[in-house]
């Protein structure tokens, strides 16, 4: 199946997406303009993949959830100024599958930051400030994470952290402060098959 894929970077730009075999191809929306109410998508009930890149100013809202959608499964917000994710930041995305948060200031993710995203499977957060996620140093709920790619968090040590990941198959974490991963941490990885840690 060949997914349709529209880059636009205007909002008013929505191009439906096309039907095949049943499934709806949603358009990718691409734009430039920052999140400022966590409903303004919300005439767009198809949105599935949202790209918020390179806003250099643009960081996650303290006192609210950062947006409202039934369907968005993939967000991306590279080259942001985002240093945290807070409790309720993705709480009312529930079909959010995909998180790239590339070369922001991130240095703090709450415990609890994934809690209702139940289909969580790829976080990558390359080029942060990331040591401990937080200072309990765990992640919760994120049982079906199947990729995580840390690479250049300098501070970070995967050993230090308590996260407990039965589907994770792929870690990456070069350029980070760790060169081996300890039995500990294997041992709640049972699936993995794929692990970069070269400096």
């Amino acid at each position: 199946m060949k997914v349709l894929k529209c880059f636009l970077t205007a909002i008013g730009l929505i191009i439906p997406g096309s039907t095949v075999n049943g499934i709806n191809n949603t358009s990718i929306l691409s734009t430039n303009v920052p999140v400022t109410h966590p409903e303004m998508y919300k005439n767009y009930p198809q949105l599935w993949h949202l790209d918020m890149s390179n806003q250099t100013s643009f960081e996650f809202p303290l006192d609210r959830v950062l947006l409202v959608h039934q369907k968005l499964a993939r967000y991306f917000c590279n080259n942001c100024s985002v240093h945290s994710i807070y409790k309720q930041s993705f709480s009312m995305l529930p079909q959010l599958t995909h998180l790239e948060l590339d070369h922001n200031n991130l240095s703090y993710i709450h415990p609890d930051a994934f809690e209702n995203n139940p289909l969580l499977q790829k976080v990558q957060l390359v080029g942060n400030n990331l040591v401990k996620f937080n200072p309990e140093a765990t992640i919760n709920h994120v049982t079906y994470l199947s990729i995580l790619n840390l690479n250049q968090n300098p501070g970070f040590n995967i050993n230090k952290v308590q996260m407990k990941l039965p589907w994770l198959v792929y870690f990456s974490c070069k350029h980070c402060n760790i060169s081996f991963v300890d039995k500990s941490t294997m041992s709640r990885w049972q699936r993995l098959g794929h692990l970069h840690l070269p400096n």
